[in-house]
């Protein structure tokens, strides 16, 4: 630096003038001992970071690279949110399609500034990043959701797609302005510096030990998302629409295809075994109870088939029990699989996923807004899904949830509530238009009629529910 300065006649300011190591594995961005910077004999000072033109850079991480960036933006993106959310109170702009909206206007552009750098990054992870965690915080919190709800759910609640997607988008678009500029003008520093990333990539090296170059990260995403056909043309321009629907159907099927368990039993299928099994084999979804037995839909949440929301056909695995442990009713069931595949196969029915719920924009009753999103996204009172959280020794197996409030040896779950338990039969009468004898007794058709009477009705129903469960727990007390 200091001979192309001297060339140049240019002066360099020394006190502010700093190195940063982003060699991986370099004990925190601390130089070796034998290493020592400086410029007109001048010592330098090694920073640990550095911000250049709003991007917070660091060391290099082997796994991560520069996903380091993505945890300031982050900070940055949470403190936008809540000053956005609070001069929406104080202006009245507090609808759910208005909340979004200033979403996508003030916090959006903050969690994704820069993503053309740090972007190809974090696509590649298996954990949620800082950035999502903000974004899933504010789908959560609208609807007056718990932390424990599905993120895939609440996003497909809102109608919206995960930031990633957005990401892609962005990635791509960047990509094929690169190849522009190599065509249109070779002498930039900008196609100088991409010749050079696709150098890296031929010869097989790295950028730093460990940390993979940007050109190879962004390959390793498009062989992760292939096309119908499995090719991948490189060094051409990308089809920005084609990249991002395959992304979001990876997404999909990451979201609804339940994670199998690691096991060490020969006998056990491989997870591509069962992913093959036809969906005749599986036993129904829906099959008359018997007592004290639970069907197939509380055994497994999940679906044998479900077509891609953007047009792409998804093969999902039928995921159900053994002939010999589904004939035993007093077998245990086993463990819950995907809420996301029991949502859209009982709850969100034939509603494209990139439409908001209904009720979301029709019942302005906060109360009953939220009772029915609870309701909606399995997040209630109901035994079947309160004791999935007890503790071992206090939660009881599926078939044993049975309902409290009318005493009986039906377990207590959604269509228990609306349809079947006695307890509630005068809410049945006072909204007697949406239990038409003409409709199917089935979860999705019977959100899918007035929106208002349908929260109204849910809403009344768990507040019923928690009375009662107040008065047996004050009359036990007082036998006591």
């Amino acid at each position: 630096m200091q001979t192309y300065c001297d060339a140049k006649k240019l002066t360099v300011n020394t006190a502010k003038t700093q190195v940063m190591i982003l060699r991986p594995g370099g004990g925190n961005g601390r130089p070796a001992k034998h290493e020592v910077f400086t410029y007109a004999a001048l010592p330098l000072k090694v920073a640990s970071k550095t911000k250049y033109l709003g991007l917070t850079f660091s060391q290099l991480s082997k796994q991560r690279g520069f996903a380091g960036c993505g945890d300031v933006l982050a900070s940055a993106g949470r403190q936008a949110m809540f000053a956005m959310r609070r001069r929406a109170w104080e202006l009245g702009a507090c609808s759910i399609e208005q909340q979004c909206s200033l979403f996508d206007v003030f916090v959006k552009p903050v969690l994704s500034y820069g993503c053309e750098v740090w972007g190809v990054d974090l696509l590649l992870g298996t954990d949620c990043s800082s950035l999502e965690r903000v974004h899933h915080w504010f789908c959560r919190r609208i609807q007056g959701l718990p932390q424990q709800v599905s993120s895939a759910v609440a996003l497909a609640e809102l109608g919206r797609q995960p930031l990633h997607l957005f990401w892609v988008q962005q990635l791509a678009r960047f990509w094929n302005r690169l190849q522009a500029s190599m065509a249109e003008e070779p002498d930039r520093l900008l196609s100088w510096a991409f010749e050079d990333n696709l150098a890296l990539l031929r010869e097989g090296s790295d950028l730093a030990s460990g940390s993979p170059c940007w050109c190879r990260r962004w390959l390793d995403f498009l062989q992760s998302a292939p096309t119908e056909d499995g090719t991948l043309v490189w060094l051409t321009k990308l089809d920005e629409k084609a990249v991002v629907e395959r992304a979001a159907a990876a997404h999909f099927r990451q979201s609804v295809v339940p994670a199998q368990p690691k096991t060490d039993d020969p006998q056990q299928p491989p997870p591509a075994a069962a992913a093959s099994m036809s969906a005749a084999a599986a036993p129904p979804l829906v099959a008359p109870r018997a007592a004290g037995s639970c069907t197939a839909v509380e055994q497994s949440r999940d679906v044998g088939f479900q077509p891609c929301p953007l047009g792409c056909r998804v093969a999902l695995p039928c995921m159900h029990l053994p002939p010999a442990a589904a004939a035993t009713p007093s077998a245990p069931p086993p463990a819950p699989t995907n809420k996301f595949a029991y949502y859209l196969s009982h709850v969100r029915a034939d509603l494209p996923l990139s439409q908001p719920a209904p009720h979301l924009l029709h019942v302005t009753h906060p109360a009953h807004r939220m009772s029915l999103s609870r309701f909606r996204t399995s997040c209630h009172d109901l035994r079947i899904e309160r004791e999935r959280y007890l503790p071992p020794p206090y939660s009881a197996p599926v078939h044993e949830r049975t309902c409290l409030i009318c005493a009986s040896d039906s377990i207590e779950d959604e269509s228990h509530m609306v349809f079947h338990c006695p307890a509630y039969d005068h809410l049945r009468f006072e909204y007697a238009d949406l239990f038409s004898p003409d409709l199917p007794q089935s979860i999705a058709c019977f959100l899918s009629q007035d929106q208002i009477r349908v929260a109204a009705f849910i809403h009344y129903c768990h507040v019923l529910r928690r009375r009662n469960a107040c008065m047996s727990l004050a009359g036990s007390g007082s036998a006591l």
